[in-house]
């Protein structure tokens, strides 16, 4: 068991328990209830490369929040500019740049818990893009990248356009299909949590697929969705306030949070046999 684990589950019986904990190197505002980050899966083929000697090549795929982007919704709460060459799904905040949005955050906070080993790290993001476009950029360009890790974010577009489950699931099933054969590990990422998305947009049924998806495969799955909204809930973060400035400030902080907490989460996978 190594030293983020024994930090983050240390003293708890359960993985379940009511009790939160903030990943190593994060405030206080980064603290979660454990079962939002606890996971029995294993990632053999990253806890592999990590014991080798080659730089570990780690591949972040997903839409617009992997570069710092929100979705519409949240734009004029964000004081978010729109970005026409990206389409009407999200909008950019004029103050992100690609190291403050959370994979940067979660390669940086994996690097620091591994500083003997190069982590290299490549975002792909495809803001709009459905599960089923992001599965043809898996065949495309992630196998012949042929990465130790696929961090996979999906699920926002197809909950926007009305996608029907099943066939949001088919598409997921069919890219973990050609990750399998070419033995990548994946991590499975949901949707950003946003009060103002929430009223327009029923993520639920496709978040319930996703947690079906990853006990079926045996995959790590990071719920930010929930984790977001405990945090919201919680007080961590404001959902409403007054300040522009300062809500930007919240979703630069909780990118953070965000990073961090995939990193722990990642450590307990590296943990399980």
């Amino acid at each position: 068991m190594n030293a983020i684990h024994r930090l983050l589950f240390g003293g708890c019986v359960a993985l379940a328990a009511a009790s939160a904990a903030a990943a190593p190197g994060l405030p206080d505002e980064c603290s979660a209830p454990a079962d939002l980050v606890a996971t029995e899966a294993p990632l053999p083929r990253l806890r592999a490369a990590l014991r080798g000697r080659d730089p570990v090549r780690v591949i972040v795929l997903g839409t617009g929040s992997a570069e710092g982007a929100v979705p519409r919704e949240e734009a004029e709460r964000l004081g978010a500019e729109p970005d026409p060459a990206r389409g009407n799904h999200s909008a950019r905040l004029p103050d992100a740049t690609p190291d403050s949005a959370w994979p940067a955050r979660f390669a940086a906070a994996l690097q620091a818990a591994h500083p003997g080993r190069r982590i290299d790290l490549r975002v792909i993001a495809k803001p709009g893009a459905s599960t089923a476009d992001l599965r043809r950029v898996v065949d495309a360009e992630v196998l012949r990248e042929a990465p130790a890790l696929l961090v996979l974010q999906v699920g926002i577009a197809d909950a926007r356009l009305g996608r029907a489950v099943p066939d949001f699931g088919a598409d997921l099933e069919a890219a973990l299909d050609l990750l399998a054969r070419r033995r990548i590990d994946v991590l499975l990422v949901d949707m950003q949590y946003g009060a103002t998305t929430a009223l327009f947009i029923n993520t639920a049924p496709y978040r319930a697929y996703l947690r079906w998806i990853a006990r079926s495969h045996d995959l790590p799955y990071f719920r930010r969705h929930e984790l977001m909204q405990h945090w919201f809930d919680n007080g961590s973060f404001e959902p409403h306030p007054a300040d522009v400035a300062r809500a930007r400030a919240d979703k630069l902080r909780m990118d953070a949070c965000v990073g961090g907490q995939l990193a722990a989460l990642v450590e307990m996978a590296l943990d399980s046999p």
